[in-house]
């Protein structure tokens, strides 16, 4: 079976597209697990004793 370059083409950037788009989905997901950021177990409270320990070390 003899195929056209243009079928050639074509098939090669949808793989493409495919294998990109994938990527790109899963490194959204692997990066909100990353270090220093902030997820929904952390509490409030937490949060503001981060930020008042980041003012004080600002204002020395």
């Amino acid at each position: 079976m003899v195929l056209k370059k243009q079928t050639v083409w074509l098939l090669t950037m949808l793989s493409l597209m495919l294998v990109l788009g994938i990527y790109f989905v899963n490194i959204d997901r692997d990066g909100a697990d990353a270090p220093g950021e902030v997820t929904g177990s952390q509490t409030a409270e937490g949060d503001l004793s981060e930020a008042s320990a980041d003012e004080q070390m600002l204002a020395s």
